[in-house]
């Protein structure tokens, strides 16, 4: 028997257990406990083996966003934006606060970002706290050392209030708006947190309109223009900074937040002041060139000759009724059919080819349906009733 030890009180202490303690069990090493143990030391909390919400985050970016981040930011003064904002931001991954800090250890998945101050300040608080988080955690086997990976905004959206020439930042101070004729100085300063191929999407009014544009719903939708609007600024500004893969689109028009249709795009390898796309004509269907050329060919393919004289008038009336006829169907497009879930002209700036093909299988049905009276056949047979094509000789 143990010795009997006796304390001040001269109470007696109990025995002590000398059985033999059952064996330690030991957690089987796993993937995901190697690819934790990994990770540098100083990523730790101190006396703990758990991540920092830090690296824990930067983790996470690298697992979801390790071609780039995207970033979603609203005017807190329209609760419209807001809802909007956070819908997109929800759906898209976007990186943003928990709460209202923005720093490392603070930030989430499918989160938008409030105006609190104006664009360059806001990414640039951003860009630290993304910064932190991702170089506290472990870089993935095979990514070269010199990738940026999730350190670079991939695509950056503004929901706010827009005219030809002006973003609205906060509905209740004008200090940190930003103006066509100055927003090089804004995208300067957050030009390295942006990829090269940066996609910045205006969900603003009348953004992509240019300055003497007069607001038309057919034109705005349908053909390019704009290279003095807002949006042309920001593309001027990102090919000044060398983001030569970078786009921008924008609405042309007064409408919903995220569901107008009146969209143009704005690309860095067009060069500074080049107009805008069309996103239809680029994106879904070029009636400016497929519509008269398979006008003609189809009238041809029936044997009747078109003279020269009246080949441009005879383009022009085919243009013409193919511009209303497909901007039907783009507008039918956008109210019955999704993109993952969504209003297809919310998706078409950050899903242009997969929006596009939607749209556009939708309008060949149409255009080829030798029954219709909007299709190719039908106007092929009223230009030769028109203008009395005459069979070739």
């Amino acid at each position: 028997m143990p010795p009997t030890v006796t304390t001040t009180n001269r109470t007696t202490r109990p025995a002590v257990n000398r059985t033999t303690p059952a064996p330690r069990t030991t957690t089987p090493t796993t993937a995901a406990t190697a690819a934790r143990d990994s990770v540098r030391g100083s990523t730790y909390e101190a006396g703990s083996r758990h991540l920092s919400p830090a690296a824990e985050f930067g983790n996470t970016l690298w697992t979801n966003c390790p071609g780039g981040i995207a970033v979603a930011v609203y005017d807190t003064g329209d609760p419209e934006f807001g809802a909007r904002a956070k819908e997109w931001a929800a759906g898209m991954n976007a990186v943003g606060p928990k709460a209202k800090t923005i720093a490392a250890g603070e930030l989430a998945l499918g989160k938008a970002i409030p105006a609190s101050k104006g664009l360059a300040g806001l990414l640039g608080d951003l860009q630290g706290a993304v910064n932190a988080s991702v170089d506290k955690a472990k870089r993935p086997d095979g990514v070269d050392a010199s990738a940026a990976g999730p350190k670079q905004v991939k695509t950056l959206a503004l929901f706010m209030h827009g005219t030809p020439s002006w973003l609205g930042m906060d509905a209740s101070t004008s200090k940190d708006d930003l103006q066509a004729s100055s927003v090089g100085a804004t995208i300067k300063g957050i030009s390295s947190f942006l990829a090269g191929d940066v996609n910045v999407v205006l969900y603003a009014c009348g953004v992509a309109r240019g300055e003497s544009e007069k607001q038309d719903w057919y034109a705005g939708t349908m053909h390019g223009g704009g290279a003095d609007s807002m949006a042309g600024a920001i593309r001027d500004a990102l090919v000044d900074e060398g983001k030569d893969k970078a786009t921008v689109f924008g609405h042309t028009t007064s409408g919903h937040t995220t569901r107008n249709f009146a969209i143009r795009g704005f690309e860095a390898a067009d060069g500074k002041g080049a107009r805008g796309h069309s996103f239809v004509a680029q994106h879904v269907w070029s009636w400016w060139e497929l519509g008269p050329a398979e006008v003609l060919a189809e009238i041809a393919s029936r044997g009747h000759a078109v003279p020269d004289a009246r080949r441009a008038k005879i383009e022009g009336a085919v243009r013409a009724s193919v511009r209303m006829s497909l901007y039907a169907v783009n507008s039918s497009a956008n109210s019955t059919k999704f993109y993952q879930g969504k209003n297809l002209a919310e998706m078409a700036p950050v899903h242009p080819k997969e929006v596009g093909a939607i749209v556009r299988e939708m309008w060949l049905k149409k255009w080829n349906d030798a029954a219709d009276p909007k299709g190719k056949a039908a106007l092929a047979s009223s230009m030769i009733k028109a203008h009395g094509l005459k069979k070739s000789a």
